[in-house]
């Protein structure tokens, strides 16, 4: 029966449907890739404003804890864009005079913003309207946007430096981080090309 069976014309049409649905399942799932695309590009530069996110509303609860002010700085150093925490050393805000002078000092090891692979990165990659005002930004403007500075502040009280951080990804996909000065809320905004909106 075993001999039989192995041999049976059944066996080879059965063999044969197998590698033609295996076939056209690898077709279909190759001419998906490319619509795909956006929405992948869309989740990796959502993901990593979260991460900003995080990392704002984390300052925000150290201020509270410590009773003084916590700011966060971004540098550039070896081709990656870092996050810096700086903690107010003498109770009078934080300020660079006094990171020049090591009274504001950095607390814990500098934060990798993004990996790279991701093609997410700080920065306004198309012509997109502004959150602060009523104006437009075109691409390559400055994505970090607290007034002269790239530092944000929390205090103790609940108040913070208002500004946003612009963040892109790839197939156009634009995020940012907005500051409020007044209640210190960090709120994630999605732009929408279509409408030209910024949307929570």
């Amino acid at each position: 029966m075993a001999s039989r069976l192995a041999n049976s014309p059944e066996r080879g049409a059965a063999l044969i449907d197998i590698l033609t649905t295996l076939a056209i399942l690898s077709v279909t799932a190759a001419s998906a890739v490319p619509q795909m695309q956006p929405w992948v590009a869309e989740l990796h530069a959502g993901h990593e404003a979260r991460r900003i996110w995080q990392w704002m509303v984390a300052a925000q609860t150290d201020a509270s804890r410590r009773g003084r002010a916590v700011g966060l700085e971004w540098t550039e150093r070896d081709g990656r864009l870092w996050g810096v925490v700086v903690v107010d050393g003498n109770g009078n805000g934080i300020s660079q005079a006094d990171i020049d002078a090591g009274l504001d000092v950095s607390a814990g090891a500098d934060v990798p913003m993004f990996d790279p692979a991701s093609g997410v990165s700080v920065g306004i990659h198309s012509r997109v309207r502004a959150i602060d005002d009523a104006g437009w930004l075109e691409a390559g403007s400055d994505p970090i946007r607290f007034g002269r500075s790239d530092r944000v502040t929390f205090t103790p009280d609940g108040r913070a430096t208002p500004g946003t951080v612009y963040v892109s990804g790839r197939q156009g996909s634009q995020y940012a981080v907005r500051v409020s000065g007044t209640s210190g809320r960090v709120q994630i905004l999605r732009y929408e090309h279509s409408s030209g909106d910024w949307v929570w």
